[in-house]
């Protein structure tokens, strides 16, 4: 009978141990499964390009806590360079895009892209202020061709009164002259 009791003792024991073991395993299991769970549904919504995901951020220093932290810089900095975009997209190009590192791949092509944009801006000013200047002159020379058309013409007609003056003196002569 006391090999019985000490026998169920241990048997009890083990239950009471196997049900602990089993409660820590289901917390330390919810504990990860829930940040994870929250770090995948943010990261779904960013693969589809939903910058207006809420990232949930806790005081937690663990992995998962950094993870959703990296997460939360990550959407930050993705939606600063959307607005960029955005902007840009508007035609303002003071915007100021600064990139998170030597590394950011779209901060440093959107900095090279205003960049860009404003020297073709800039060039299509001065090709816009070389054509107006351009069109100026064209036009001053096609006036001056266009005055001396006109005094050409004034002395061909003067030159023609002329011409029919001395012809009409002329045949006054010639029947002066016969007479």
């Amino acid at each position: 009978s006391s090999l019985t009791w000490e026998m169920y003792s241990v048997i009890l024991w083990m239950l009471v141990g196997m049900v602990v073991v089993i409660l820590i395993g289901l917390v330390v299991v919810r504990n990860i499964t829930e940040p994870l769970k929250q770090a995948v549904s943010v990261a779904e919504q960013i693969a589809v390009g939903d910058l207006s995901v809420t990232v949930p951020v806790d005081d937690r220093w663990d992995e998962f806590g950094i993870l959703l932290q990296s997460f939360h810089r990550m959407v930050k900095s993705l939606q600063a360079v959307a607005i960029a975009a955005e902007r840009i997209a508007q035609g303002d190009l003071s915007v100021t895009i600064q990139p998170q590192s030597p590394q950011d791949t779209m901060g440093n092509v959107l900095v090279k892209l205003v960049q860009n944009i404003r020297e073709i801006t800039q060039q299509i000013q001065n090709g816009v202020s070389l054509l107006s200047s351009t069109t100026s002159e064209i036009l001053a020379a096609t006036a001056q061709v266009a005055a001396g058309a006109t005094q050409t013409a004034s002395a061909v007609t003067e030159t023609a009164a002329t011409v029919e003056q001395v012809k009409q003196t002329s045949l006054v002569a010639s029947q002066k002259a016969k007479v």
